[in-house]
């Protein structure tokens, strides 16, 4: 059985690695990387991952009982020690605790290395579902395009506390349509002198049809891939399992990247962004 809390990190691991080349799309980013090392001889791990819009935070190796909360901020800063960790967010700083408010309160306790939250605010039971409302100092909305910093502040055996690493999330910039993505698709890459529907219309390469915009549609979101075992083209919201994405980006599993093994030239952040949003017609 796979573990549901391995499958988010890995995914959060790939999304990352599939960012390269797409900085403009949503997605997240470490820095203060590794956070100092605690009472267990590690140091704690946040990652984070979207699902559309909605950002997921998980936090791992932890010391066992201790509690701790989200914080964030909208600039970051070189790391100011305090206790054993270093905060590395600019003022002003939000704390994701009670104080915040039922749907802002990110407490939490490490088990077995693994945050897991105490305050009904994730749906996985683990982490934190981050809300569009921002706690206070800084209150207000997150808006599309913007980018958030966050850490986890924990306790630690004795009076200690500490960090986790930063993580920076670039929240998607409004909704992108299949149009677009299409006509990008419909453009020579001039590596190969070829565009993408050249080689994948009728009887194309892989058994991908996409001669039109609509039928190109229908064989990419939610269909099962002539390659490897278990790959899906397009899987709406999750860009880094989809097989589309991965080829262009060159960090496909299974196959050669596109096109013919080359890195595809065009606008990887606007099928990113596409896929993340929901994949939508």
């Amino acid at each position: 059985m796979k573990n549901p809390l391995h499958t988010t990190l890995l995914r959060g691991a790939l999304l990352a690695a599939t960012l390269t080349g797409a900085a403009s799309a949503q997605g997240t980013a470490t820095f203060c990387d590794p956070g100092q090392p605690n009472s267990t001889g590690s140091a704690a791990v946040l990652a984070g991952t979207f699902a559309g819009s909605a950002l997921h935070l998980e936090a791992t190796s932890g010391p066992n009982n201790q509690f701790g909360y989200v914080v964030v901020s909208g600039s970051t800063s070189a790391g100011i020690p305090i206790s054993q960790g270093l905060l590395c967010l600019g003022s002003p700083i939000g704390r994701y605790n009670a104080a915040a408010g039922a749907t802002k309160n990110s407490l939490g306790r490490f088990e077995g290395g693994v945050f897991v939250n105490l305050s009904g605010t994730s749906t996985s039971g683990t982490g934190f579902d981050v809300p569009a409302d921002l706690p206070g100092p800084i209150n207000g909305t997150i808006t599309p395009g913007q980018t958030w910093n966050f850490q986890l502040w924990y306790r630690d055996v004795g009076a200690n506390s500490n960090f986790t690493n930063g993580l920076a999330a670039t929240y998607p910039s409004g909704a992108v349509s299949f149009a677009d993505v299409y006509a990008a698709f419909e453009q020579i890459d001039p590596t190969v002198g070829l565009s993408c529907i050249d080689c994948h219309a009728v009887g194309g390469f892989g058994g991908l049809n996409m001669a039109n915009q609509t039928t190109a549609y229908n064989n990419l979101v939610g269909v099962t891939a002539n390659c490897g075992s278990g790959n899906t083209r397009v899987v709406s919201g999750d860009s880094a399992a989809s097989l589309l994405y991965t080829k262009l980006a060159g960090t496909q599993t299974c196959g050669s990247s596109m096109p013919f093994g080359a890195i595809w030239s065009g606008d990887l952040a606007l099928v990113f962004d596409w896929i993340e949003g929901g994949a939508q017609p």
